[in-house]
């Protein structure tokens, strides 16, 4: 008797293979359909055209990185930090000595002219990694026909760096309007004759 109560009970649990076979097509089914959908939106997105990288070392000195804004129809008046600053749309990111290298994501100018919408529907930004963060690597930037995305944080068109020990203590970096950045993809910044403010060059 005790062995045919076990068989019953045997029949009513359900094989414990099936339930595992199921679990793991279920699985491949859904990293299919991501796979699929991620490969569409990054074929089809336009990834780090423009981005450029400052690297700011703050082990000797406090540095403050100024982007001045970009298509909107604001002009700025004049190349002296404290004008730019005063420039409404521009982005002050300021570094107080001692954090190391610190990073400053500078995207393609996303804004319109004059008073119309920029190309991807976003402001212009800066992105700040935290401090530690890697030094993104340098990657050309990639079209498609989708819309643009802003950045890449991975990565980067070009390197602006200006290293500890350099007399720079501003540093002023426009964003690139254009679809290809011209010149070297990695720079050393200087300062502007006696000045203490390095201005990156135009794209």
């Amino acid at each position: 008797m005790a062995s045919e109560g076990g068989a019953v009970e045997a029949a009513r649990r359900p094989p414990r293979n099936r339930a595992v076979w199921i679990i793991g097509a279920a699985l491949i089914v859904v990293f299919a359909v991501a796979a699929v959908v991620i490969g569409k939106s990054g074929s089809s997105s336009t990834i780090n055209q423009g981005t450029r990288a400052v690297i700011v070392s703050t082990d000797d000195a406090g540095r403050t990185v100024l982007v001045p804004p970009c298509g909107t129809g604001v002009a700025v008046a004049s190349p002296d930090p404290a004008a730019i600053a005063n420039t409404s749309g521009t982005t002050a990111v300021a570094f107080p000595r001692g954090q190391g290298v610190r990073i400053v994501l500078v995207p393609k100018c996303a804004g319109g002219r004059g008073a119309t919408a920029g190309s991807s529907g976003l402001p212009s930004a800066v992105f700040v990694p935290r401090a530690g963060t890697p030094v993104p690597p340098v990657k050309p930037g990639s079209g498609g026909s989708g819309p643009p995305q802003v950045a890449d944080p991975g990565s980067a068109e070009t390197h602006l760096t200006v290293p500890a020990g350099s007399a720079v203590r501003t540093i002023v970096v426009s964003p690139c309007e254009k679809t290809k950045v011209a010149g070297p993809a990695e720079r050393v910044l200087a300062p502007s004759g006696s000045s203490a403010t390095a201005v990156a060059p135009a794209c």
